[in-house]
């Protein structure tokens, strides 16, 4: 038999403060902890808010902009002689303003497209804008283009209109200026300048391979062209080695200022009469491989 105890009071004050501590507790972790859950949702809500705000602005934003660039409008190209197509009539083709002037520079030169192949050779029509085009080219030909062999100088090239060949004159190199060397395959506006600074330099080409020691043009570039000019070795200027000074010595880019400086100095003390290409190839002053060369350029 169990023997009932007697609680005393103190027992009981005792029990009920850890009923007080307990529910104190429970207090305030409810409290506590649902203030930091209240927390922890409202950062989250606004976190979400914030993302969907930037979302909502950034495909506005490029709703916007597709709403508002402009749609390109199709290129409408009809049937065109690039002999005679006006400058609003390139415009349509695809070219700029400044592009299609210098079309317009090559023909008021005396440039004359003689097929299609002639067209795209033009540096300002690239290989896209002369695929688009090709088609449409329609060239009219000159039936009274008869000309006089003893007065100009042809050559048999390529024609790209058709599988075969036809009679073209040549580009004379040494009095060609840039819109005439631009429409030669391979040369652009660089090459074109290259070609006279170096042409002045010299004083005239007096052999097309003289184009090959301009630095860019190699073998590769220079065939695309080479069956298309031509040099006349009367255009060149010849300078007197009897007065030639020390600078248009030196100028010549095969002579260059150590034989330039021997050469005055022969002239000094042989003489005037004696200051020739020949005597000096004797007295060693320049090998016999650079006489053929400078025999076009002085005299």
């Amino acid at each position: 038999m169990w023997r009932r105890e007697k609680i005393t009071k103190s027992h009981a004050s005792g029990v009920v403060v850890l009923i007080f501590i307990v529910l104190f507790i429970q207090g305030v972790l409810f409290l506590f902890g649902g203030k930091e859950k209240d927390s922890e949702a409202i950062v989250k809500e606004n976190i979400q808010t914030g993302l969907d705000r930037v979302v909502k602005e950034r495909v506005g934003k490029n709703i916007e902009k597709s709403v508002r660039r402009p749609v390109k409008e199709p290129v409408l190209i009809e049937r065109f002689d690039p002999n005679t197509v006006d400058k609003s009539g390139l415009i349509k083709l695809g070219l700029s303003p400044k592009q299609a002037q210098v079309v317009l520079n090559y023909r008021e030169k005396g440039g004359k497209f003689k097929d299609a192949g002639d067209f795209s050779r033009m540096y300002v029509i690239s290989p896209k804008t002369y695929e688009r085009v090709k088609e449409y080219i329609s060239i009219e030909t000159d039936k009274a283009d008869t000309i006089k062999s003893d007065t100009v100088v042809n050559v048999k090239t390529y024609s790209a209109s058709f599988n075969g060949y036809e009679n073209r004159e040549l580009l004379r190199l040494n009095t060609a200026d840039s819109i005439d060397l631009i429409s030669l395959p391979g040369i652009g506006p660089y090459y074109a300048r290259k070609i006279i600074q170096y042409r002045e330099r010299l004083g005239g080409f007096a052999t097309k391979d003289q184009l090959l020691e301009i630095y860019g043009i190699d073998k590769e570039r220079f065939d695309l062209f080479a069956e298309r000019i031509d040099v006349d070795t009367n255009d060149v200027t010849k300078v007197d080695l009897k007065v030639a000074t020390f600078e248009q010595l030196s100028g010549n880019p095969y002579i260059g200022g150590y034989v330039a400086r021997a050469i005055i100095r022969y002239r000094e003390k042989s003489g005037i009469e004696l200051t020739n290409l020949a005597n000096l190839v004797m007295n060693n002053i320049i090998k016999k491989e650079l006489y053929k060369i400078l025999k076009y350029y002085f005299k």
